[in-house]
């Protein structure tokens, strides 16, 4: 009889943190009493705006469509993934409903279990063990990610854990892969871009961790092999796309984001005022054009600004590259989509310090990350590339979640230099 194969190290502890990523997320839902009940008439929009209006359609058996609950037909507003896992919820809790809400809430913290152990394999995979166990555990006590899981429903958790899926497939790959071993990557990247086409900003540093060193045509093949396996899971819903709407594209709000953030009152963030899901007008245009056409006119709206306002859009990158990275001003009243604004009470000076922090450690990890294994291209690369469209676009706080555990990871580098660099002088 065989003996039982030992369980590397690192998996121990991150089975440790995965359950202390549970117990944070369950004690922090207790102790706010989350999620917050469902506020009459919330059902018809507010509880998950576009994406529970698409998956009311999907219930109602009209298909992705509908997108503003105003009966618009089909859409690619968002990708397919999360409004039917909406509408599985709902079906299944006979919501919109506060169980709804309950039970998508008790997904997000299992996600936030997933993305602890994602963490603790990333570091291993890349060689940096400790590190990995390092970041698993502040993910597990990151307050901002625990408070979300309770209060976000929208596909932020659902992003992290895909496109961390993928980057730990490549890692354990290696810079050096074959074709085969290139495969199984390419589908976690494939399954990150169907839920959410924001994934396929880090295609960049993806390719070039895995092109490196190789012959020219030994690059395009492995190129080609990761292509392949990602359209294999993305390609049915970009051709329906192009059937229904015509365009391939996987989502096709990016337009409609970048007119929404650069006008002459814009100040970094959202402004529901331009958005056709508050705007009557532009509502009106929004079916009068399609969706499609409405999304290029947008776009050329918003291009025709931001070349009339260099400065100005120059100005509004930096703010919300800001946003991004260390928040909004604590200082200043905080925006509501309502258009109104309200000061930070004792919970949201948390939020922002968490924010902030965490953001300010993830930008000294990106500056000073290495590993032997080419894993910055992975792991800065996403930090780099991810929040890109949001500096050129609108930020809230909660943007920042779907990386935000590569923010953690950058951290959990940053704090593992700062004790080197104190025990050296020690």
């Amino acid at each position: 009889m065989n003996a039982p194969k030992e369980v590397p190290d690192w998996r121990r502890g991150a089975l440790v943190a995965v359950l202390a990523t549970l117990v944070v997320r369950i004690a922090v839902g207790l102790a706010l009493d989350l999620p917050a009940p469902m506020k009459p008439g919330a059902e018809a929009w507010d509880w998950a705006y576009e994406q529970g209006a698409v998956s009311a359609a999907v219930l109602r058996g009209d298909g992705f469509a509908d997108p503003f609950a105003k009966g618009t037909g089909a859409t690619a507003w968002c990708g397919c993934v999360f409004p039917s896992l909406l509408a599985a919820v709902t079906w299944a809790t006979d919501g919109p409903s506060d169980a709804t809400v309950r039970w998508l809430a008790y997904a997000h913290v299992a996600l936030g279990a997933v993305i602890a152990w994602q963490l603790a394999a990333l570091g291993a995979a890349l060689g940096r063990a400790r590190l990995g166990a390092v970041a698993a555990w502040l993910w597990a006590l990151h307050p901002l990610a625990s408070y979300y899981a309770w209060t976000v429903v929208w596909d932020s958790h659902l992003v992290a854990a895909t496109m961390l899926g993928a980057l730990v497939s490549f890692a354990r790959a290696g810079a050096q892969a074959t074709q085969r071993e290139l495969v199984r990557p390419g589908l976690w990247f494939g399954l990150a871009a169907l839920v959410n086409a924001a994934a396929l900003a880090l295609t960049p540093a993806i390719v070039a961790f895995f092109v490196r060193g190789r012959r020219p045509v030994d690059a395009v093949r492995s190129a080609l092999t990761v292509v392949g396996a990602t359209a294999l899971v993305a390609l049915p819903w970009s051709l329906r796309n192009l059937a229904v709407l015509g365009t391939p594209n996987l989502k096709a709000n990016l337009g409609v984001e970048l007119l929404v953030g650069n006008d002459d009152d814009a100040d970094g963030g959202f402004h529901a005022w331009i958005h056709p899901a508050y705007n009557e007008s532009e509502l009106a245009r929004y079916v009068e054009l399609g969706e499609r056409d409405y999304g290029a006119d947008c776009r050329d709206r918003a291009l025709e600004w931001i070349e009339s306002n260099p400065g100005r859009f120059a100005e509004l990158t930096l703010v919300r590259a800001r946003n991004v990275w260390i928040g909004l001003d604590p200082t200043e009243p905080v925006p509501l989509r309502s258009g109104r604004s309200q000061k930070r009470d004792a919970q949201g000076w948390v939020k922002w310090a968490a924010h902030f922090l965490v953001g300010l450690l993830g930008l000294i990890g990106l500056a000073t990350y290495r590993d032997a294994r080419g894993g910055w291209w992975l792991v800065g690369g996403t930090a780099v590339l991810y929040p890109l469209v949001y500096y050129v676009t609108h930020v809230l706080e909660r943007y920042r979640l779907p990386m935000e555990p590569i923010v953690t990871y950058l951290a959990a580098s940053a704090l593992l230099s700062i004790v080197g660099l104190i025990r050296q002088r020690d």
